[in-house]
């Protein structure tokens, strides 16, 4: 069963766990909602407990989210596009390429990895910002918190924040 939608405006969200919540445009209403339409907007997440939270039509600068152990995925931030369509493969985007294509010491970091990025995107149907644990990330990557900030830290890439 998947999570309910959340429309949230002028809040702040705090606790949690909050297990799978998807905020934002449902993506089978999304040909049926104007596209300028944010039902996320001036909303605060940094005191909540995101796991796999998803952000469907969500502008970055409309939303403050936790910071480490979180990890945010955006499509784009301000005017920097992180998540066009790849050239590979059009039904996924060019984080998913790099992500790809990193030297992340493991497979098992590299499919913990690609379950971050996967399904960013600026489309209407695709995630705008997805936000994990970095313990979610750890238990995935078969590795250590401390592994994953690490293996964050090198690939540095300016779509992931935490």
């Amino acid at each position: 069963m998947r999570p309910n939608f959340f429309a949230q405006r002028d809040c702040a969200v705090s606790g949690g766990p909050l297990i799978e919540p998807w905020f934002g445009v449902r993506p089978s209403n999304a040909d049926s909602v104007p596209e300028q339409e944010r039902p996320v907007s001036n909303c605060n997440f940094t005191k909540a407990e995101l796991r796999d939270a998803c952000f469907y039509r969500t502008a970055w600068g409309e939303v403050q989210m936790p910071g480490w152990p979180f990890v945010s995925v955006l499509s784009q931030g301000g005017d920097s596009v992180f998540a066009p369509a790849s050239p590979r493969l059009p039904a996924r985007s060019v984080l998913v390429d790099e992500v790809t294509d990193h030297d992340w010491g493991s497979v098992d970091m590299r499919i913990s990895m690609m379950s971050l990025v996967f399904g960013v995107g600026l489309g209407p149907y695709e995630r705008q910002i997805q936000v994990c644990h970095a313990e979610t990330l750890a238990e995935r990557g078969r590795a250590s918190v401390d592994d994953v900030r690490a293996a964050l830290d090198r690939f540095a890439h300016p779509a992931i924040r935490y």
